[in-house]
């Protein structure tokens, strides 16, 4: 071989060297990194609601004149369909529906339970005769904002006309027994009841100490298993509710793991930017605080959660 050859051979692999040399100093820059990076996203359920309104056939008994919530309607690809809250208001005087409402509850029409549950506790804190709504007023007299205050009372009381307060008190009945049969409405109209309120209303204030006692702790347990149900249902309002309960140690033994399992539900299902960054902030406060053997707990607890949530197949955004 001729020496010129061998020159142009060894320029060659002197080229190829450095272009080799070359790309390994682009392709390791970060630009060059963090431009053809893998995109890295949330191990979650696609969210793909379908909002609906109506009533299923098993539990529609009667064409009510109010709105009635879409209650477990999959749709088909894993999607969830998104439950709107009733409107449970009338635009004219609540008493003109009572007969109507009480026959279809009595018939087992769960979203009449509901309405009539809702509306008998609105109006449960309003004045149901002249001089409670005089007596009313009078205290309104000496607020700050004694125009919007004196409406509010006027309204509620023009609305209220014609139902009693014996029969007020009745709302919880009617709640209970919507909720007890799956309305994720009523649950959480019970699971937002004050202790106070409830055993006020329900006539347990001058009960003996133990059997107070007894009363209250039952009605704190039916508000957790409605919130459990409700969360069961995609309820994420539930959700919420149940993790600060948790996080409170209001629950009893365990309470860390078992919020720190529903903030981890609420981010793999949210697709609310502002309640991801707010639920992260916390489980990452929570992952400081938790041992090993807790996490692993908590993540399987979440798994659980997840699958009877989307055996379910239903989300819920809205509180009422």
């Amino acid at each position: 071989m001729s020496k010129s050859a061998r020159l142009l051979i060894a320029g060659l692999c002197l080229l190829l060297l450095a272009s080799a040399w070359l790309w390994h100093l682009f392709a390791t820059s970060p630009y060059f990194s963090a431009k053809h990076a893998p995109t890295v996203q949330q191990d979650a359920q696609p969210l793909t609601p379908e909002i609906k309104s109506g009533a299923p056939a098993e539990n529609n008994t009667t064409t009510g004149v109010y709105e009635q919530p879409q209650h477990n309607a999959v749709e088909g690809g894993g999607s969830f369909v998104l439950l709107t809250a009733p409107v449970w208001q009338f635009s004219d005087n609540f008493g003109s529906h009572v007969t109507a409402l009480v026959t279809a509850a009595s018939e087992g029409d769960i979203n009449a339970l509901y309405v009539l549950g809702m509306n008998l506790q609105f109006c449960y804190y309003a004045p149901s005769t002249p001089k409670q709504l005089d007596e009313a007023l009078q205290q309104a007299s000496s607020f700050s904002d004694v125009s919007a205050a004196t409406a509010r009372i006027e309204d509620r009381y023009a609305y209220c006309e014609g139902t009693h307060h014996q029969m007020n008190k009745g709302y919880y009945d009617y709640l209970d027994k919507a909720a007890d049969k799956g309305h994720v409405f009523a649950q959480h109209a019970i699971s937002r009841l004050t202790v106070d309120r409830y055993m006020d209303s329900q006539g347990f204030t001058s009960l003996p100490r133990d059997d107070f006692i007894e009363k209250r702790d039952a009605f704190v347990a039916r508000q957790r298993a409605f919130l459990e149900q409700a969360v069961a249902q995609g309820s994420f309002p539930a959700m919420k509710r149940l993790a600060g309960l948790h996080h409170a140690q209001q629950t009893g033994s365990g309470g860390y793991v078992n919020a720190f399992a529903l903030n981890q539900v609420i981010l793999t299902l949210t697709d609310d930017n502002e309640l991801y960054n707010r639920y992260n902030w916390l489980q990452q406060r929570l992952q400081q605080t938790l041992s090993d053997a807790e996490l692993t707990r908590g993540y399987a607890q979440a798994e659980t959660w997840l699958h009877l949530i989307r055996s379910h197949g239903t989300l819920v955004t809205d509180e009422n």
